[in-house]
C-alpha cells in the first residue's frame, strides 16, 4: 500500500508534467514499396514538416531507417530518437499478430496490407506507451501521429500552424480524443470489421492524457488476444479500435473527421475554457476550414501514412 509520502510525491510529479509529446515511427516493412513515390526522401520530407514546427517528438526506427532519422534529427532539437527496451517485433501485441494460421481480410490491397503492415499498425499503441512510460519531454499529453501525416493536409499553410497551436493549448484533465468517419459498430458483432477496412476511426492521429493513453495500452494488451482467438483474423488497427470501443470500457471520445486537414481539428470541449483568451490570438489567426465531405476514406491508400 502506498504511504502518504509516496502519494504526495506522485501528486508533485504530476504537477510538473506539461505540454504534448507527439509519437511516431518509421520502420522498413516492404521489400517492394507499393507506392513508388512514397520513397525514403518523400517520407522524411513529410516528417520534417512536423519537426520544423518545434513540437516535441519521439520517433522510433529500425536498422534501415535509423541513419535517415538520425541525419534528420540533427536539425531538430525537439526530436528525440527512441529505442524500445525490447524490439517492437517482440512486444505482446505484435507477437499476437504473428500467430500461426490467422486469416487475412477478404478485401484488402495485398501489396500494401501485408502481415507485417497489419502487425505494425496494431503496434502503434506499444510505441506510444513506451514514450509515455519514459516520458523524455516530461509531458502530460501524448499523441500518436503517423510518420507522414503531413501529406494528408491539403492546406499545410493553415494546418501546420494549427498543429503547433494545438500543442500549446491547455487540455482538460482526462480525455481520449480520436477522430473518425463512420458510426460505431454494435457490441458482439464483428461482421463489419473482419473482411473490410472500417473507418470508424481515421488511424492517423489520436491524443490523450498520459494516464488514459497508458490505460488504453493495458486494455489493448488484455483484449486483443480475445479478438484473435475468437475471430482468427488479422485486421487493421482501426478495425480493432472499433471492436474495443464496442466491447470494452475504453471510453474513446470520437469526433467527426476525415483523412484531410480536419483530422486534427478537435472540438473545444477537450480544452480548459478559462485559458481560451490566452490562446485566442493564436487560434484566431488560423481560419476554420470548410471542407466538403469526400468519399476519400474508402480508398485504401488513405490509410498508409505511417
Amino acid at each position: 500500500m502506498e504511504n502518504q509520502k509516496d502519494i504526495d510525491c506522485d501528486k508533485d510529479t504530476m504537477k510538473t508534467l506539461e505540454g504534448v509529446t507527439f509519437v511516431t515511427c518509421y520502420v522498413h516493412i516492404y521489400e517492394n514499396e507499393p507506392f513508388s513515390h512514397k520513397n525514403i526522401p518523400w517520407r522524411i520530407e513529410q516528417f520534417e514538416f512536423l519537426a520544423d514546427l518545434g513540437i516535441k517528438i519521439c520517433v522510433y526506427g529500425d536498422e534501415l531507417t535509423l541513419p535517415y532519422l538520425e541525419e534528420s534529427a540533427k536539425k531538430f532539437p525537439n526530436v528525440k530518437i527512441m529505442t524500445m527496451d525490447i524490439p517492437y517485433k517482440e512486444t505482446p501485441i505484435y507477437k499476437e499478430c504473428l500467430k500461426e494460421g490467422l486469416d487475412m481480410p477478404e478485401r484488402r490491397f495485398e501489396k500494401k496490407d501485408t502481415v507485417e503492415y497489419m502487425a505494425l499498425m496494431n503496434t502503434k499503441i506499444e510505441f506510444v506507451n513506451d514514450s509515455a512510460v519514459k516520458n523524455p519531454w516530461n509531458s502530460r499529453i501524448f499523441s500518436w501521429v503517423d510518420f507522414s501525416m503531413a501529406y494528408v493536409f491539403g492546406n499545410k499553410g493553415e494546418s501546420l500552424p494549427y498543429l503547433k497551436a494545438l500543442s500549446e493549448r491547455n487540455f482538460i484533465d482526462t480525455f481520449f480524443a480520436i477522430p473518425g468517419c463512420w458510426q460505431p459498430i454494435p457490441p458482439n458483432n464483428c461482421s463489419a470489421i473482419v473482411n473490410n477496412i472500417h473507418w470508424r476511426f481515421c488511424g492517423t492521429f489520436f491524443i490523450a492524457d498520459r494516464d488514459s493513453m497508458m490505460r488504453f495500452h493495458r486494455i489493448y494488451r488484455e483484449n486483443y488476444p480475445i479478438f484473435i482467438r475468437e475471430q482468427n483474423k488479422l485486421v487493421w488497427e482501426v478495425n480493432i479500435w472499433a471492436w474495443l470501443e464496442a466491447n470494452t470500457d475504453w471510453g474513446a471520445q470520437w469526433y467527426d473527421s476525415d483523412h484531410n486537414d480536419r483530422i486534427i481539428r478537435m472540438p473545444e470541449h477537450f480544452f480548459v475554457q478559462k485559458e481560451e483568451s490566452q490562446v485566442t490570438d493564436v487560434i484566431d489567426e488560423i481560419p476554420i476550414l470548410h471542407i466538403e465531405q469526400e468519399e476519400t476514406f474508402i480508398e485504401q491508400d488513405n490509410h498508409v501514412v505511417i
